[in-house]
């Protein structure tokens, strides 16, 4: 999905994330990934307010790891940057 966002293959990476999200346990490391990729695609969109529904997603997700510091720093800019 990661790929297909830098390439702005928009549409097809929302697809590919999402069946990821599908597959993977709901508590899954990656699970933030999508999220986080998924906010910056609606970003890039100009859609602002699901941006930020996904970053949070992403961010909730990652307060609950203690290793993800620059993992936060990055949800917290993200967040920062759509408003």
């Amino acid at each position: 999905g990661k790929v297909l966002y830098e390439m702005g293959e928009y549409d097809t990476a929302i697809f590919y994330l999402r069946c990821l999200l599908d597959k993977l346990p709901s508590d899954s490391d990656d699970c933030a990934r999508c999220y986080y990729v998924l906010g910056n695609i609606q970003k890039k969109r100009d859609c602002l307010a699901e941006s930020l529904d996904w970053h949070f997603k992403s961010l909730a997700m990652r307060k609950k790891k203690t290793w993800a510091g620059l993992e936060l720093a990055e949800s917290y800019r993200c967040i920062g940057d759509v408003y």
